[in-house]
């Protein structure tokens, strides 16, 4: 071989060497971004406000049994989050996360007792919460998870040991 023919052969070489290596580099998968859930969009809604009648009548079949409710009218979507009866006063529900992903609409929230020092009366109560929602065609769940379960630890401590939570 001439050195000619071996410029040549080294050139193609060379190109070869480059071509796959950009080949092998653009090609490689891109790491797809994680994007955070959406935040959900809703109101929670006092006994000042005035619902339909057919959502009056279903809050109150349900207001007084344990659970998560919901019901879709042709604009809004309603969620009940009811603590059931309670003997005394000072129940709460308390909405402790929201989160809007591809699969739903998850809520996660407890029925909170009240504190020990906290003076109540013997009268029975439902602690619930009304919740409305623009109409979706995600599924809206709902479970109970405590507060201490959701929050990170605090100076390397959980903070689900102070509800008895593991």
């Amino acid at each position: 071989m001439n050195i000619k023919s071996n410029k040549i052969a080294i050139a193609i070489i060379l190109v070869l060497i480059v071509g796959i290596g950009c080949f092998l580099y653009f090609s490689k998968p891109k790491p797809i971004p994680k994007v955070p859930p959406k935040p959900v969009k809703f109101e929670i809604l006092d006994s000042s406000v005035k619902l339909a009648p057919e959502v009056e009548k279903w809050m109150k079949s349900n207001e007084k049994k344990q659970g998560f409710y919901t019901v879709k009218t042709s604009k809004e979507v309603f969620v009940l989050l009811s603590g059931g009866v309670r003997n005394t006063t000072g129940y709460g529900i308390s909405l402790n996360a929201e989160k809007e992903t591809t699969d739903g609409i998850e809520l996660q929230y407890e029925v909170v007792a009240p504190n020990k020092n906290q003076k109540v009366v013997s009268k029975q109560t439902n602690p619930h919460m009304l919740l409305r929602f623009e109409t979706t065609t995600k599924p809206i769940t709902g479970k109970i998870v405590p507060l201490a379960a959701i929050q990170p630890a605090v100076n390397g401590k959980s903070n689900s040991a102070d509800k008895g939570v593991k």
